[in-house]
């Protein structure tokens, strides 16, 4: 019987400190591993650091990446927040808000939806990257967003 494969996003942030960097490599040779083993089918977004809020009236929210916009629709209809690892920083007016993006985050899609995000915190419980990772690896339940 063939395993059950994940479609998972590997969502990094570019020009990190070295550390930083080490960090995301581990991640991806990890997510490479478990690709390897025919667990997940796996892609990397680069993200920036910091962006428009989508559907804004600022004219640069158009250029907010589709999964920012895609796990905002997701938390406000499965009623969760991105907080405190998508930070939301208000400006002096709407259009000067601004969302700052985690250096690593993984979002598990089955069959092409969300089910899973690392890191998120929901109902008081928080799930990190490594959570998710260690989930993969074990063959545990990732789809941590029911």
């Amino acid at each position: 019987m063939k395993n059950h494969v994940y479609q998972i996003q590997v969502c990094l942030r570019p020009f990190t400190p070295q550390e930083v960097q080490q960090r995301q490599q581990e991640v991806l040779d990890r997510i490479e591993a478990l690709a390897a083993d025919g667990v997940v089918e796996p892609t990397v977004v680069w993200w920036s650091p910091k962006v428009c809020p989508p559907r804004t009236d600022n004219p640069l929210s158009s250029g907010c990446p589709d999964i920012v916009a895609e796990l905002i629709d997701l938390a406000d209809s499965k009623q969760f927040s991105l907080e405190p690892f998508i930070k939301e920083h208000h400006g002096i007016t709407p259009a000067d808000d601004s969302l700052v993006l985690p250096v690593i985050c993984l979002v598990v899609r089955d069959g092409g939806e969300i089910g899973g995000l690392y890191p998120v915190s929901l109902d008081g419980t928080k799930y990190t990257v490594e959570d998710g990772l260690r989930a993969l690896e074990s063959g545990a339940d990732v789809l941590n967003l029911g």
